[in-house]
């Protein structure tokens, strides 16, 4: 692939993606996978002999092909694994030789950060950045420079800083345009002449790629269509001259508005904005188990979960200042996952819930009284999608709910691990 084939290609991106824009939906985290390719450009290598550079190379364009596979999280962070294979043909050395190949297989686990939202530009167009590490096998084949270079191959511990933006076709598609920077630390290579020290080089190269996702998630939400207005009543007959026993007309009859699910509507079927409250509750010192106020209030979370079937919520554990760091992070989880049972078990939609325990952080008020403490036992909740017309409030616990909290009363902090 020479530098205008290489330069098409990446130009060909925006066209796809101009050609995709009717089939746009965000795509789901969760397991992905891929494939990418695109142009690869290496640079100048200095071959060394003792240490000496010999003679240096450069190289033509070339092309870079692959897999990819991972899993993308809610938060924005995605871990990946890659697998690429770059090849370059020699374009000249010091002595204007040209003759062979050089190519580099690699494999890397990197982690990247998309930028991401549940709604606005972010949450189809994805900028990203992030690297990762892992090896790289570099070799040449059919190469020559006045003396052969042996077809031996070197694998070393490799690097990579890379950037790009995906872009959602579909609620599984993501097409990418992606660039990658990787180098290597310096490999030997056993030289063709018997008895000749060995040849020391480095791979080199900046890659720019054309990539496509597979999400194996289940659909985000869409927002339903907007019902259709019922059709207008029939005209009136005109007047018909007075007889003796009038024929009874037939009456037309609209039929009744169906809401979507988890939406309300107004009499001309249009869809009206609704608010969803989800409120907080407190725990006892040291304890996973829910309050009677608690119930109370996560009978009404529940409800409004279960007539919004779309959203998706993170429930957030968290404790009081007392303890080790340890132990209220393993206590923390424990009431996060606590709530999320009982959720459940009222008709909450599990796939839409995770759990996760933050321990002592973000506290609500101070820690030095048994009522600011007892507020600080609390699980919260988190919207991480809410669809259109749906406005979700978030809310404290109740009085009640922190009350119950602090009546068994708290004990010394030696009750804590």
């Amino acid at each position: 692939m020479n530098r205008i084939a290489g330069l098409r290609l990446v130009a060909a991106v925006p066209t796809l993606l101009w050609a995709s824009a009717a089939l746009i939906a965000q795509a789901d985290d969760g397991a992905y996978v891929g494939v990418e390719g695109g142009a690869n450009w290496e640079s100048p290598q200095d071959l060394r002999e003792d240490h000496s550079v010999i003679d240096r190379i450069n190289f033509d364009t070339g092309w870079a092909a692959g897999l990819i596979g991972g899993y993308s999280f809610a938060n924005g962070l995605r871990p990946e694994l890659e697998f690429d294979h770059r090849s370059n043909h020699l374009d000249h050395d010091l002595l204007g030789l040209d003759h062979g190949l050089d190519r580099a297989e690699s494999g890397f686990a990197n982690l990247w950060y998309d930028f991401k939202a549940p709604s606005g530009f972010f949450s189809i167009l994805h900028p990203y950045l992030g690297g990762g590490v892992g090896a790289v096998r570099s070799y040449y084949h059919n190469a020559d420079l006045g003396f052969p270079i042996a077809a031996d191959y070197a694998t070393e511990f490799g690097y990579q800083a890379g950037a790009g933006i995906g872009f959602d076709v579909t609620s599984h598609l993501t097409l990418g345009l992606d660039y990658r920077h990787v180098w290597t630390d310096r490999g030997a290579f056993t030289p063709a002449l018997a008895g000749a020290p060995p040849l020391e080089q480095r791979y080199l190269a900046n890659t720019m790629l054309i990539s496509a996702r597979y999400a194996f998630g289940s659909p985000a939400p869409e927002a339903p269509a907007m019902a259709s207005p019922p059709p207008p009543p029939a005209p009136p007959p005109p007047p018909v001259a007075a007889v003796p026993a009038p024929a009874p007309r037939a009456v037309d009859v609209t039929p009744p508005c169906t809401a979507p699910a988890g939406f309300q509507v107004d009499a001309n079927c249009r869809i009206i904005q609704q608010t969803v409250i989800v409120r907080a509750v407190d725990f006892e010192f040291n304890s996973v188990r829910l309050t009677d106020p608690a119930r109370e209030t996560l009978d009404q979370v529940a409800s409004a979960l279960a007539r919004q079937p779309e959203l998706r919520v993170e429930i957030q554990g968290y404790t009081d200042s007392i303890g080790k760091d340890a132990y209220n992070l393993q206590l923390s989880q424990r009431r996060a996952d606590a709530v999320k049972s009982y959720l459940i078990s009222k008709g909450a939609n599990g796939t839409t819930l995770s759990a996760r325990g933050y321990g002592k952080a973000d506290p609500v008020a101070t820690n030095d009284t048994p009522e600011n403490r007892a507020k600080n036992r609390r699980v919260a909740f988190v919207v991480t999608y809410a669809p259109p017309n749906v406005k979700v409030q978030i809310e404290t616990a109740t009085p009640e709910s922190t009350e119950a909290a602090m009546q068994p009363g708290e004990h010394p902090t030696t009750d804590h691990p």
